[in-house]
């Protein structure tokens, strides 16, 4: 993957986002790069409200779908959040973002924050039908 945010659907009926900052270090990044949602969080045909967020101060990343935080499991993580690589650089100068090549649907609304939301935020936008 070259410098950026790329967005996927996965066979399990969730979203992963993977972040990359163009450096070559597969073997250090592999595992802290990558969040993916709980499995059937995503369902074909309906609409969803998605939030992937991205703490670069605490290196921290969350996805919220539909209002619930996908909180893991021993087979993904233990908790609600993920560890970004520590050493990961900033994506600032890129402002790409790409979504899977089999993604066959519509895109209603992006939305891009200069800050962290917190959870319960993303909650209430969701329940405020934003």
């Amino acid at each position: 993957m070259k410098k950026g945010i790329e967005v996927s659907l996965m066979e399990n009926n969730a979203i992963e986002i993977l972040i990359n900052d163009g450096e070559v270090r597969e073997v250090d990044i592999s595992e802290n790069n990558k969040f993916i949602s709980d499995q059937n969080t995503i369902t074909e045909g309906q609409m969803h409200h998605v939030v992937f967020t991205i703490d670069g101060a605490a290196k921290i990343a969350t996805i919220i779908v539909d209002g619930v935080l996908s909180d893991g499991s021993p087979s993904t993580r233990d908790y609600g959040w993920g560890r970004i690589y520590p050493y990961l650089q900033d994506q600032n100068d890129t402002n790409i973002c790409t979504f899977d090549k089999g993604f066959d649907g519509t895109i209603h609304h992006i939305r891009v924050y200069n800050r962290a939301l917190r959870t319960s935020e993303a909650i209430a936008n969701f329940n405020a039908g934003q």
